[in-house]
């Protein structure tokens, strides 16, 4: 179980980095008279290839919810800092228990087998009601 314990904590260490990233290019600012352009789907686009790419794209992401929010209408003063203070780490970090991560792991990789392999009765039964209310059976099973 090593593995994905170590995939769950790179990916909090890249949350607190993009966090961090968001924030900083929120105190800079954006240049609105550059002429530049965002692709919002990015579902065929290629990965990036080194942090010098990755962080571009992220600049041009908050960059177009930030723009989003001028043409909406919000005051350029308020909004930032708004966002700046809005954007706040806890000092002290969620305590996810090692079973939840347990149950993620095992989520994600029985998603990928079949749908209907969910591990953790909880986790289970919700997908079980889902199902029920998607087919509109009408009925629940309740364990008991």
């Amino acid at each position: 179980m090593s593995i994905p314990f170590g995939i769950f904590n790179l990916y909090q260490k890249r949350f607190a980095e993009r966090f961090d990233y968001s924030r900083a290019l929120l105190k800079k600012g954006f240049d609105f008279e550059k002429k530049e352009s965002y692709q919002f789907n990015r579902k065929d686009a290629l990965w990036a290839r080194s942090a010098d790419e990755l962080n571009e794209l992220w600049r041009m992401r908050v960059k177009n919810d930030w723009l989003r929010l001028k043409l909406a209408g919000k005051d350029d003063r308020a909004s930032p800092k708004h966002w700046i203070n809005a954007m706040t780490i806890p000092e002290q970090p969620v305590k996810i228990k090692s079973e939840d991560v347990f149950q993620y792991f095992m989520n994600a990789y029985s998603m990928a087998m079949t749908a209907y392999q969910l591990f953790g009765v909880r986790a289970s039964e919700e997908f079980i009601f889902d199902e029920a209310i998607s087919c509109c059976i009408g009925a629940c099973f309740i364990s008991g």
